[in-house]
C-alpha cells in the first residue's frame, strides 16, 4: 500500500485503499439510517424511491447522500 490509492479507490478508515461504497456511512446526531440494498443495486435510484423505502421503516424522509449520492439515509425528521 503506497501513499496514493489508484483510480476510483478512496482510503478507508482502516487505511486501505476500498471502493468509495464500501465505505462506513457517516456518524451523526440527526438518526439516520443507511439503506444498505440501494448500494448492492447499483446506487440510490432517487429521492422519491429512497422516501418510500424510509416511510415504511417508520422514518419521515429519505435522501441520496454520500459520494455520487450512492446511499440512502433516513431521517426521523423533516
Amino acid at each position: 500500500m503506497g501513499c496514493v490509492c489508484e483510480p476510483r479507490f478512496v482510503r478507508g478508515p482502516d487505511g486501505n485503499c476500498i471502493q468509495p461504497q464500501q465505505c462506513p456511512p457517516e456518524k451523526s446526531s440527526n438518526n439516520q439510517e443507511p439503506y444498505p440494498g440501494m448500494l448492492r443495486y447499483g446506487g440510490c435510484p432517487n429521492n422519491n424511491a429512497c422516501t418510500e423505502y424510509c416511510k415504511k421503516r417508520g422514518k419521515k424522509i429519505g435522501s441520496c447522500q454520500g459520494f455520487q449520492r450512492m446511499e440512502c439515509l433516513c431521517f426521523d425528521h423533516w
